[in-house]
């Protein structure tokens, strides 16, 4: 497949719209393929204590009138490496500081219309430093729930996100 031509329908420092002219492999044409560029990729991350426990944030989420319980994720800041993205929202979703963070996956959650990448990371709360307050207007309350409870919630369809799905899901397969 190639493209022959790009529309602009909107751009912005977050987002980008495009129609795209597509040659398929069996030369058919694709007059408008829609096209979804976001400038940043994400980050999660599973966060585990020494109670076999899973940090949660309860996330505000306006397009769906709802707060819900989610892992804490964000964007990259420019040129940031991925690892120092995950410490950083951490920090700010929950106010607690991690150690021994490590990458586990990367994933594409909808291909074919936008390029957009997940990274999914897991790190150990740091017992040895102090909490710190986190980012009220994103975040309404933060908990550690157990693993065994978790594998509850996602069965009775409690949790919403799928970053958040994903990553539990991955993480707790292999452990």
């Amino acid at each position: 497949m190639k493209r022959l031509g790009r529309k602009v329908m909107y751009e912005s420092n977050w987002i980008n719209f495009y129609l795209d002219r597509v040659e398929m492999n069996d030369k058919s044409i694709i007059e408008d393929y829609h096209v979804i560029k976001y400038h940043r990729e994400g980050v999660t991350v599973v966060v585990e204590n020494d109670n076999d426990e899973i940090l949660f944030v309860e996330a505000h989420r306006y397009l769906l009138g709802t707060t819900e319980w989610e892992i804490p994720a964000g964007g990259t800041e420019k040129g940031e490496d991925i690892l120092k993205t995950g410490e950083r929202e951490v920090l700010e979703e929950s106010g607690y500081h991690v150690k021994n963070i490590e990458y586990l996956f990367s994933y594409y959650p909808a291909s074919g219309s936008t390029d957009l990448k997940f990274h999914v990371l897991k790190a150990v709360l740091d017992e040895g430093k102090e909490r710190q307050d986190f980012d009220l207007n994103e975040i309404a309350d933060v908990k550690w729930i157990k693993k065994e409870k978790i594998k509850e919630m996602i069965k009775n369809n409690e949790l919403k996100d799928g970053l958040t799905l994903s990553g539990l899901m991955y993480y707790l397969f292999l452990n």
